[in-house]
């Protein structure tokens, strides 16, 4: 049985990206990442460390708390799932993706816990250096660098926030 050959969320990951991420999820995520340059573009540099500052100290609470909710939902599924469909969604395989129905949709909750970790890491690097006496602050003197860096973190945000 294949069903267990990954050993880690990374292999998970890697091995979920054969089921397709869908079309609208993909245009929704570009449409507000070329609404984040647009905006981005016309704010301040400390507009933008102001914004970044303010939206990824709250993204970080939400992002874990809803990381605990989707744990759990996910040991409830786990546990309430009658065996016997457990069984045919082990022999059922999915033409698309060609795999079994279990393992699709196991690989799909789990590329969103995936999505959550990473992000919520992101968002943590993003806190913890933050501020005018931190490491970030000190190596980017330039403005324009400064500019750059908070422009990208800002488009960034919005449109991961918006993808998962």
């Amino acid at each position: 049985m294949d069903f267990f050959k990954e050993r880690n969320l990374w292999q998970i990951y890697r091995e979920s990206r054969v089921i397709p991420i869908s079309k609208i999820n993909k245009y929704i995520t570009l449409l507000i990442l070329l609404i984040a340059i647009l905006n981005g573009i016309t704010l301040s540099t400390s507009e933008l460390y102001e914004v970044i500052k303010i939206t990824s100290g709250s993204l970080f609470g939400v992002i874990l708390t809803t990381l605990g909710f989707l744990v759990a939902g996910y040991t409830i599924f786990c546990t309430v799932l009658p065996l016997e469909l457990q069984k045919q969604m082990m022999d059922t395989i999915d033409e698309e993706t060609n795999l079994t129905y279990i393992k699709k949709f196991h690989f799909l909750f789990l590329r969103v816990f995936f999505y959550f970790v990473v992000f919520s890491g992101i968002l943590f690097i993003i806190n913890f250096f933050q501020g005018s006496s931190g490491l970030i602050f000190k190596l980017t003197s330039n403005n324009c660098v400064f500019f750059a860096l908070n422009f990208v973190g800002y488009c960034f945000i919005i449109s991961f926030t918006i993808f998962y």
